[in-house]
C-alpha cells in the first residue's frame, strides 16, 4: 500500500500497483517495480511434451540433409517441417520418460511414384548391406529407369547414411558400402526417384540389419 505523505497532490511512499514511491537524497522518486522471472517448475505433462519435442527434432536433424533431396520438388523447401510435425504425431510413441521410436514409419523418403515392393535387407558380405526388391515398373507411377536410394541409420552412433549409386528399379537389387559401422545394427529403408529426381516415392522400412 502507497501512503500519501503530504496530501493527495505530494509524492507518496510504497507501492500503489507497479509503482514504487520513494525518497531519495531529500528527493520524492517515483520508479516501476523490477520484473522478476518465475522459475516455476515444468508439470510432468510439460516435461512430457517438451521431450517429445526435442525428440523429434533431433531426429529431423539427422534427416535435414538427406529430404532436401527425397521428398518430392513440390515438398523440399518444407521438408523439414513436414518431417517434424509426421514424426511428432506418427514416430515417437510409448509413455514419458520411456518414450520409444518406431523407424518404420521415420519418413525418410516421400513422393508420389510407385514405392518398392516386397523389399529386404541383409549383410552377407563384410561391411555391406544388400537390398533386393520386386519390378514394379509395369505398373501405375513405376519405371524401369526408376533411381534406387538406399539409407542405413546406426541410432548407436548417431549416424545416418544414404546413396543411390545408379542402380535402377529394374535391376532388382543394389548394395551400400559402410564398413565405419560394421559390427553395428542399423536401421535401413529403400525408396526411389524418377531418372530426373524431380518425384520421389515412399520410402519403405526393410528392418534392422546387423553389418558384417
Amino acid at each position: 500500500m502507497g501512503i500519501y505523505n503530504n496530501g493527495p497532490y505530494s509524492g507518496f511512499s510504497g507501492r500503489v500497483g507497479n509503482l514504487v514511491g520513494s525518497t531519495w537524497r531529500d528527493k520524492e522518486v517515483m520508479r516501476t517495480r523490477p520484473k522478476y522471472r518465475r522459475n516455476r517448475k515444468k508439470s510432468p505433462a510439460q516435461e512430457a511434451q517438451q521431450a517429445k519435442f526435442s525428440m523429434a527434432a533431433k531426429l529431423t536433424g539427422y534427416l535435414s540433409n538427406l529430404i532436401k533431396e527425397s521428398y518430392g520438388k513440390a515438398d523440399r523447401n518444407k521438408a523439414n517441417n513436414k518431417a517434424y510435425q509426421e514424426i511428432l504425431q506418427s514416430v515417437i510413441g510409448g509413455v514419458y520418460p520411456n518414450l520409444t521410436i518406431d523407424y518404420s514409419k521415420l519418413p525418410v523418403a516421400k513422393g508420389i511414384i510407385s514405392k518398392a515392393w516386397n523389399p529386404a535387407a541383409d549383410s552377407v558380405v563384410p561391411g555391406k548391406v544388400k537390398f533386393t526388391w520386386e519390378d514394379s515398373s509395369l505398373f501405375l507411377k513405376a519405371d524401369p529407369n526408376d533411381l534406387v536410394l538406399l539409407v542405413v541409420f546406426c541410432e548407436e552412433v548417431g549416424e545416418l547414411l544414404y546413396a543411390s549409386s545408379g542402380a535402377l528399379r529394374s535391376d532388382r537389387e543394389d548394395e551400400m558400402n559402410i564398413s565405419l559401422l560394421s559390427g553395428k545394427e542399423v536401421h535401413t529403408w529403400i525408396s526411389f526417384f524418377n531418372s530426373n529426381k524431380e518425384f520421389a516415392a515412399n520410402s519403405v522400412y526393410t528392418g534392422v540389419v546387423t553389418v558384417l
